[in-house]
């Protein structure tokens, strides 16, 4: 069966909230459209465990935005209670990308404006916090955005990002930057600037090198896509 979470307008008050429709294997909608959080939710990931649970992390706003993480069996029965992983009433908490490691246990990563930070998370199996720390820190307004990760084999964590804000000339500059990161939030290796662009997306395959592809803006071409290979011993192609 195929899961599908995404966000949908309320035409009344414009705000946002997360639905989940199953659809079976030969294609056909199976039962009907659920609403898994209410208004001023945006911005859901999903992923699913080997029991089939589903794991989604969202955005959602609580004076600020906040991130939000609750597991649901098959069918989107609720499994835990809605955990709110952040706090702050001063500072946005966004973009939140979430995958499930081999014990089923979810990492979410997000980022915090007000100082800049990348966060990584890993969360027990039933939903308790049991690493949150940054991975990423900068004096640089917006200096992370849309961080997005996926887990290999040997259990370690590849993130491609947005890096919006040069540090060294104090400007927003636009490109994709890659972290290899340990189950325990622990960094590896770190390349920055490895490509002009925006909305990226990161794949690892059986040789654990890392694929990366992005959008940029190219002056007389367009809008043109964008790629990246980091191999296992790190340096990037």
């Amino acid at each position: 069966n195929a899961h599908v979470v995404w966000m949908s307008q309320i035409v009344s008050t414009g705000e946002y909230m997360i639905k989940y429709r199953k659809i079976k294997e030969d294609g056909q909608l199976d039962g009907s459209v659920k609403v898994l959080a209410t208004a001023s939710t945006k911005f859901p990931s999903l992923d699913i465990d080997s029991n089939n649970n589903l794991h989604i992390a969202w955005q959602g706003t609580n004076i600020a935005y906040q991130i939000y993480y609750r597991k649901f069996d098959s069918s989107a029965n609720p499994l835990t209670d809605q955990l709110q992983l952040t706090s702050s009433t001063t500072g946005h908490s966004q973009w939140p990308d979430l995958k499930v490691n081999a014990n089923g246990e979810p990492i979410i990563l997000w980022t915090y404006f007000n100082d800049s930070s990348l966060i990584f998370t890993r969360l027990s199996t039933d939903g308790n916090v049991v690493i949150n720390t940054g991975i990423g820190t900068t004096s640089g307004f917006f200096n992370f955005r849309e961080p997005q990760l996926v887990i290999d084999s040997n259990s370690f964590v590849h993130v491609a990002y947005d890096h919006l804000y040069d540090p060294n000339t104090g400007t927003q500059s636009h490109s994709i930057s890659y972290k290899l990161v340990d189950q325990n939030g622990t960094v590896w290796s770190n390349f920055q600037n490895l490509n002009g662009g925006i909305h990226p997306n990161i794949a690892v395959d059986d040789s654990l090198t890392a694929h990366i592809v992005s959008q940029k803006f190219i002056s007389g071409a367009g809008q043109q896509v964008t790629y990246a290979r980091i191999p296992a011993e790190g340096t990037p192609v």
